[in-house]
């Protein structure tokens, strides 16, 4: 499920950028931010399914 997603986001991320003329430092910076986080999502999903009951930690990640 989890590569589904990562896929999923990474085709819109092309799909965006495909219509991107120009840039500027903001755009990339948002960019980074948007593949950090397809990035971090296995490491999250996983933290979700081993989670101990009650930890606050792996529901606020």
């Amino acid at each position: 499920m989890t590569f589904w997603v990562i896929a999923r986001f990474w085709t819109l991320h092309h799909q965006v950028f495909e219509h991107v003329r120009s840039y500027n430092i903001r755009v990339m910076q948002l960019n980074f931010v948007w593949l950090v986080s397809i990035a971090f999502l296995p490491f999250a999903a996983n933290l979700l399914n081993t989670e101990v009951e009650g930890d606050r930690v792996a529901h606020a990640l």
